[in-house]
Protein backbone atom coordinates (compact mmCIF):
# COMPACT_ATOMS: atom_id res chain seq x y z
CA UNK A 1 0.00 0.00 0.00
CA UNK A 2 3.04 2.48 1.18
CA UNK A 3 4.63 1.63 -2.59
CA UNK A 4 1.14 2.67 -4.14
CA UNK A 5 0.82 5.84 -2.16
CA UNK A 6 4.42 6.79 -3.74
CA UNK A 7 3.54 6.23 -6.74
CA UNK A 8 0.18 8.02 -6.79
CA UNK A 9 2.37 11.20 -5.34
CA UNK A 10 4.60 11.17 -8.16
CA UNK A 11 1.82 10.82 -10.67
CA UNK A 12 0.17 13.90 -9.00
CA UNK A 13 3.44 15.61 -9.11
CA UNK A 14 4.18 14.90 -12.68
CA UNK A 15 0.31 15.96 -13.13
CA UNK A 16 1.28 19.27 -11.76
CA UNK A 17 4.55 19.49 -13.32
CA UNK A 18 2.90 19.04 -16.53
CA UNK A 19 -0.19 21.81 -15.49
CA UNK A 20 3.05 24.14 -14.96
CA UNK A 21 4.71 23.64 -18.53
CA UNK A 22 1.75 23.79 -20.02
CA UNK A 23 0.53 27.04 -18.67
CA UNK A 24 4.51 27.99 -19.28
CA UNK A 25 4.39 27.54 -23.12
CA UNK A 26 1.25 29.15 -23.61
CA UNK A 27 2.78 32.42 -21.89
CA UNK A 28 5.70 32.05 -24.71
CA UNK A 29 4.05 31.20 -27.78
CA UNK A 30 1.44 34.14 -26.46
CA UNK A 31 1.61 36.52 -29.75
CA UNK A 32 3.94 39.87 -28.43
CA UNK A 33 1.33 42.21 -30.14
CA UNK A 34 -0.89 41.37 -26.96
CA UNK A 35 1.87 42.45 -24.87
CA UNK A 36 2.89 45.29 -26.57
CA UNK A 37 1.38 48.54 -27.08
CA UNK A 38 4.00 48.35 -30.63
CA UNK A 39 5.08 45.93 -33.28
CA UNK A 40 9.29 46.65 -34.05
CA UNK A 41 10.03 44.85 -37.40
CA UNK A 42 13.71 44.35 -38.20
CA UNK A 43 14.51 44.14 -42.08
CA UNK A 44 17.45 42.71 -43.04
CA UNK A 45 16.43 41.90 -46.76
CA UNK A 46 18.14 38.37 -46.66
CA UNK A 47 15.07 36.48 -47.79
CA UNK A 48 14.77 38.41 -50.79
CA UNK A 49 16.03 36.65 -54.30
CA UNK A 50 18.51 38.71 -56.22
CA UNK A 51 19.39 38.06 -60.05
CA UNK A 52 22.68 36.72 -61.54
CA UNK A 53 23.33 40.39 -61.46
CA UNK A 54 23.78 40.23 -57.59
CA UNK A 55 20.37 43.34 -58.06
CA UNK A 56 17.09 43.58 -57.49
CA UNK A 57 14.20 45.21 -57.02
CA UNK A 58 12.03 45.07 -53.80
CA UNK A 59 8.86 44.16 -54.18
CA UNK A 60 5.81 46.45 -53.06
CA UNK A 61 4.76 45.86 -50.93
CA UNK A 62 7.61 45.03 -48.44
CA UNK A 63 6.20 44.47 -44.70
CA UNK A 64 3.99 47.22 -45.41
CA UNK A 65 6.37 49.54 -47.14
CA UNK A 66 6.36 50.90 -50.26
CA UNK A 67 10.69 51.59 -51.79
CA UNK A 68 11.63 53.60 -54.20
CA UNK A 69 13.09 52.33 -57.12
CA UNK A 70 16.44 54.09 -55.96
CA UNK A 71 16.80 51.60 -53.57
CA UNK A 72 18.06 47.77 -54.69
CA UNK A 73 18.95 44.66 -53.23
CA UNK A 74 22.04 43.92 -53.51
CA UNK A 75 24.37 40.75 -52.51
CA UNK A 76 27.82 42.46 -51.83
CA UNK A 77 29.69 38.92 -52.01
CA UNK A 78 28.34 38.69 -55.78
CA UNK A 79 30.73 38.00 -58.08
CA UNK A 80 29.08 39.87 -60.70
CA UNK A 81 29.20 43.42 -58.41
CA UNK A 82 32.91 42.69 -58.36
CA UNK A 83 33.38 46.53 -60.96
CA UNK A 84 30.99 48.05 -58.08
CA UNK A 85 31.80 46.52 -55.21
CA UNK A 86 35.01 46.43 -53.48
CA UNK A 87 36.37 44.32 -50.68
CA UNK A 88 35.83 47.39 -49.08
CA UNK A 89 32.25 47.15 -49.23
CA UNK A 90 31.64 43.34 -48.37
CA UNK A 91 31.22 44.75 -44.59
CA UNK A 92 27.38 46.41 -46.09
CA UNK A 93 25.00 43.24 -45.14
CA UNK A 94 26.28 42.79 -41.67
CA UNK A 95 23.09 40.11 -41.56
CA UNK A 96 24.30 38.57 -45.09
CA UNK A 97 23.76 38.04 -47.45
CA UNK A 98 21.76 40.99 -48.54
CA UNK A 99 21.77 44.27 -48.04
CA UNK A 100 19.91 47.31 -49.76
CA UNK A 101 22.15 49.93 -52.37
CA UNK A 102 20.72 53.55 -52.47
CA UNK A 103 21.12 56.46 -54.62
CA UNK A 104 19.44 58.96 -56.42
CA UNK A 105 18.24 58.88 -59.55
CA UNK A 106 19.55 61.53 -61.14
CA UNK A 107 21.54 64.66 -59.64
CA UNK A 108 19.40 66.47 -58.05
CA UNK A 109 16.81 64.27 -57.81
CA UNK A 110 14.79 63.32 -54.90
CA UNK A 111 16.69 60.87 -52.53
CA UNK A 112 15.53 56.97 -51.72
CA UNK A 113 12.52 56.72 -50.23
CA UNK A 114 10.49 54.39 -48.65
CA UNK A 115 6.81 54.83 -47.47
CA UNK A 116 3.93 53.34 -46.21
CA UNK A 117 1.93 51.23 -48.61
CA UNK A 118 -1.57 51.31 -48.01
CA UNK A 119 -2.46 52.49 -44.25
CA UNK A 120 -5.58 50.88 -44.71
CA UNK A 121 -4.37 47.62 -44.55
CA UNK A 122 -2.23 48.69 -41.50
CA UNK A 123 -5.55 49.91 -39.50
CA UNK A 124 -6.86 46.42 -40.72
CA UNK A 125 -4.61 44.49 -38.82
CA UNK A 126 -4.88 46.87 -35.70
CA UNK A 127 -2.01 49.20 -36.50
CA UNK A 128 -1.88 53.01 -36.95
CA UNK A 129 -1.49 54.20 -40.54
CA UNK A 130 2.23 55.33 -40.01
CA UNK A 131 5.36 54.48 -38.71
CA UNK A 132 8.78 54.93 -36.11
CA UNK A 133 11.70 54.96 -37.51
CA UNK A 134 14.22 53.20 -34.73
CA UNK A 135 17.41 52.76 -36.66
CA UNK A 136 19.55 51.09 -39.01
CA UNK A 137 23.48 50.19 -39.83
CA UNK A 138 25.22 52.25 -42.97
CA UNK A 139 27.63 53.92 -44.71
CA UNK A 140 28.90 54.96 -47.99
CA UNK A 141 30.14 53.00 -50.46
CA UNK A 142 34.07 52.68 -51.25
CA UNK A 143 36.16 56.20 -50.12
CA UNK A 144 33.87 58.69 -49.62
CA UNK A 145 35.13 62.12 -51.09
CA UNK A 146 35.79 64.99 -48.50
CA UNK A 147 32.58 66.11 -46.91
CA UNK A 148 30.05 63.39 -48.31
CA UNK A 149 27.02 63.51 -46.02
CA UNK A 150 24.33 60.69 -45.85
CA UNK A 151 20.44 62.55 -44.75
CA UNK A 152 17.58 61.23 -43.27
CA UNK A 153 14.48 63.00 -43.85
CA UNK A 154 11.54 62.39 -41.88
CA UNK A 155 7.80 62.69 -43.07
CA UNK A 156 5.22 63.33 -40.58
CA UNK A 157 1.82 62.77 -41.26
CA UNK A 158 -0.52 65.42 -40.60
CA UNK A 159 -3.40 64.80 -38.03
CA UNK A 160 -6.01 66.81 -40.40
CA UNK A 161 -4.93 65.79 -43.80
CA UNK A 162 -3.02 62.76 -43.43
CA UNK A 163 0.53 62.58 -45.24
CA UNK A 164 1.70 65.11 -47.62
CA UNK A 165 2.16 68.65 -45.85
CA UNK A 166 3.05 67.49 -42.24
CA UNK A 167 6.50 68.20 -40.26
CA UNK A 168 9.80 67.13 -41.64
CA UNK A 169 12.51 65.75 -39.76
CA UNK A 170 16.26 66.22 -40.54
CA UNK A 171 19.23 64.55 -39.53
CA UNK A 172 22.88 64.09 -41.62
CA UNK A 173 26.10 62.90 -40.27
CA UNK A 174 29.57 63.73 -42.27
CA UNK A 175 32.16 60.72 -43.47
CA UNK A 176 35.55 61.51 -43.35
CA UNK A 177 37.76 60.17 -46.78
CA UNK A 178 38.73 56.59 -46.71
CA UNK A 179 36.78 53.41 -45.86
CA UNK A 180 34.19 53.00 -43.35
CA UNK A 181 32.55 50.31 -41.28
CA UNK A 182 28.99 49.65 -41.18
CA UNK A 183 27.76 52.52 -38.72
CA UNK A 184 24.35 51.99 -36.59
CA UNK A 185 21.99 54.69 -36.14
CA UNK A 186 20.14 55.73 -33.08
CA UNK A 187 18.27 58.26 -34.53
CA UNK A 188 16.35 59.03 -31.70
CA UNK A 189 19.44 59.46 -29.28
CA UNK A 190 21.30 61.43 -32.41
CA UNK A 191 18.76 63.51 -33.46
CA UNK A 192 17.08 64.57 -29.89
CA UNK A 193 13.63 63.47 -31.07
CA UNK A 194 11.37 60.38 -31.72
CA UNK A 195 10.86 59.40 -35.33
CA UNK A 196 7.32 58.91 -34.66
CA UNK A 197 4.49 58.69 -36.92
CA UNK A 198 5.79 59.37 -40.10
CA UNK A 199 4.69 58.24 -43.39
CA UNK A 200 7.60 58.40 -45.63
CA UNK A 201 11.64 58.19 -45.29
CA UNK A 202 14.01 59.85 -47.60
CA UNK A 203 17.57 59.42 -47.68
CA UNK A 204 20.19 60.70 -50.13
CA UNK A 205 24.01 61.11 -49.63
CA UNK A 206 26.26 64.22 -51.20
CA UNK A 207 29.85 65.04 -51.43
CA UNK A 208 32.04 67.69 -51.90
CA UNK A 209 30.12 70.04 -49.69
CA UNK A 210 31.72 72.33 -47.85
CA UNK A 211 35.09 72.49 -50.02
CA UNK A 212 34.82 74.75 -52.81
CA UNK A 213 34.74 72.02 -55.67
CA UNK A 214 32.77 72.51 -58.51
CA UNK A 215 30.60 69.29 -58.03
CA UNK A 216 29.53 70.40 -54.60
CA UNK A 217 26.37 68.42 -53.97
CA UNK A 218 27.09 65.61 -56.06
CA UNK A 219 25.43 62.06 -55.27
CA UNK A 220 27.28 59.19 -53.67
CA UNK A 221 26.14 55.45 -53.18
CA UNK A 222 25.41 54.39 -49.60
CA UNK A 223 24.06 50.50 -48.36
CA UNK A 224 21.88 50.28 -45.52
CA UNK A 225 20.90 47.02 -43.59
CA UNK A 226 19.28 45.97 -40.43
CA UNK A 227 16.18 48.68 -40.61
CA UNK A 228 14.37 48.82 -37.60
CA UNK A 229 10.73 50.15 -38.26
CA UNK A 230 7.90 50.29 -35.24
CA UNK A 231 4.66 49.98 -36.28
CA UNK A 232 2.36 51.37 -33.36
CA UNK A 233 -0.88 50.06 -32.42
CA UNK A 234 -4.43 51.84 -33.07
CA UNK A 235 -4.96 52.42 -29.18
CA UNK A 236 -1.33 53.55 -28.63
CA UNK A 237 -1.78 57.26 -28.26
CA UNK A 238 1.53 58.22 -27.94
CA UNK A 239 1.97 57.70 -31.45
CA UNK A 240 2.23 61.22 -32.58
CA UNK A 241 3.83 62.83 -29.89
CA UNK A 242 7.37 63.76 -30.32
CA UNK A 243 9.75 65.80 -28.74
CA UNK A 244 11.16 69.06 -30.20
CA UNK A 245 14.71 67.98 -31.52
CA UNK A 246 17.90 70.59 -32.38
CA UNK A 247 19.46 71.21 -35.30
CA UNK A 248 22.94 69.30 -35.05
CA UNK A 249 25.59 68.52 -37.14
CA UNK A 250 27.18 65.56 -36.75
CA UNK A 251 30.31 63.38 -38.33
CA UNK A 252 31.72 59.90 -37.83
CA UNK A 253 34.98 59.07 -36.19
CA UNK A 254 36.63 55.96 -35.80
CA UNK A 255 35.02 53.33 -33.79
CA UNK A 256 31.54 54.31 -34.65
CA UNK A 257 31.62 57.48 -32.68
CA UNK A 258 30.05 60.09 -33.21
CA UNK A 259 30.81 63.91 -32.30
CA UNK A 260 29.07 67.23 -32.48
CA UNK A 261 29.93 69.76 -35.21
CA UNK A 262 29.06 73.31 -33.61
Amino acid sequence: MQSSRVIADLAGSRFITLAMLLFTLLLTIAPASSMTPSSTTLLKFDRLNTTSAGLAPLPSPYHHLAFSSSFSVFSPHSPALSYLITPNDLNCAPSAPNALLGSRAWEGGPGATFEIANATGLKAEGLEGHFTLEGMKMKGLDAPEPGTRIEILGYKVNGTTGKGDGEVLEWGVFFPAGFHDMFEVKIEEFSGVRWDGLWKVEMKADFGEDTGRADEGLDWEFCIDDLAIGFPKTKDKDALEGGDGEDRKQAVLGEGKVVELR
